[in-house]
């Protein structure tokens, strides 16, 4: 998954794979529930060693 990162020369110094705030869960439940099964987001912390 992220050998395209390494692969062209960075290094990835995090991931984090968002989920929704529990707030969510009362005022859009279905959304909630899709998110949380499925996130929709995939943050990368790819950099340029030095």
């Amino acid at each position: 998954m992220t050998g395209w990162i390494t692969g062209a020369g960075f290094v990835l110094a995090g991931l984090v794979e968002p989920r929704p705030v529990p707030a969510m869960a009362r005022s859009h439940p279905e959304a909630f529930a899709r998110l949380d099964a499925e996130p929709a987001f995939l943050l990368l912390d790819a950099r340029v060693p030095i």
